[in-house]
């Protein structure tokens, strides 16, 4: 009885590796993409595989164990990332944060020089 489990399980990006693991297999389970191709599953008591989508899209999974054959789909969506307006504000914040910290801070020490 061939076994599988699929990491992560949902909010699957272009970004983000998937990690396939195979358990409990009789023969050498061969897994297969649909649009990519065969992919290896390295391993002994637990064959794996870690696979990078590049596009978004809606991928089939084959996976076969001697007669057993499992299918499973994936929906993968575009990974968002941040523009540079929003990333510059985010880092400018926080620089504000830790100047503010480390001028309470020198407050702080030369406050308790002159006591």
């Amino acid at each position: 009885m061939m076994n599988y489990s699929i990491y992560p399980k949902s909010d699957l990006t272009t970004s983000i590796p998937i990690t396939i693991e195979v358990k409990e297999f009789e023969h050498r389970p061969k897994l297969k993409v649909d649009g990519i191709g065969d992919i290896e599953l390295k391993g002994q008591q637990v064959k794996s595989a870690q696979i990078y989508f590049r596009l978004p899209g809606e991928y089939r999974l084959t996976i076969q164990d001697g007669q057993t054959i499992k299918h499973e789909v994936l929906n993968v969506s575009q990974h968002e990332y941040l523009d540079f307006k929003n990333e510059f504000g985010f880092f400018f914040i926080l620089f504000l944060i830790v100047m503010g910290g480390v001028v309470l801070w020198t407050r702080k020490i030369m406050k308790n020089k002159t006591e």
